[in-house]
């Protein structure tokens, strides 16, 4: 796959997207399950992760009529493991996050590490403003400035082009 397209996909996991660890009790034996979610309202965006990744698309329906439905995209285990391995790179407020449940997943037969459970829980209850320390301003502000810098050098984006 692209790296533009990986680059592209690493965003909507970080803005988007959800990266858990949870007690699957559906079976006989209970099992924490590693689990990789992207929601949108546009259907296009969690079809392109399931045509690149493998998994499912569900549609939630609202209980509001004027809410339009969301779609989402949701991968599990190895799928997800994999999926997490190739954006790993691309990620910026979750790369952490999914570092750490891929070693879950690698590890998940070796031991029953709860701790580690509760860690990766734990970046989806901070939030952006928890994690924004974990940058200084100044680092972030050079990050921005040269993504500017290189949108720049694309030029503008005419209809023709694919």
């Amino acid at each position: 796959m692209k790296e533009t397209a990986l680059a592209y996909m690493a965003g909507f996991v970080d803005g988007e997207g959800c990266i858990r660890v949870a007690l699957n009790q559906s079976g006989k034996y209970p099992f924490y399950q590693l689990t990789v979610r992207v929601y949108n309202t546009n259907c296009i965006v969690p079809n392109f992760f399931k045509q690149s990744f493998g998994g499912a698309v569900r549609i939630n329906k609202r209980n509001n009529p004027n809410h339009r439905p969301l779609f989402m995209w949701q991968a599990s285990c190895r799928l997800a493991c994999s999926c997490l391995k190739q954006l790993e790179p691309y990620l910026m407020m979750k790369r952490e996050q999914a570092q750490l449940a891929i070693l879950f997943q690698e590890q998940k037969h070796k031991n029953k590490n709860l701790e580690l459970v509760e860690t990766i829980n734990s970046y989806n209850r901070r939030g952006a403003e928890a994690i924004k320390h974990e940058l200084d301003d100044k680092s972030c502000s050079e990050f921005y400035q040269q993504i500017y810098a290189d949108s720049r050098t694309l030029g503008p984006i005419s209809s023709t082009q694919n």
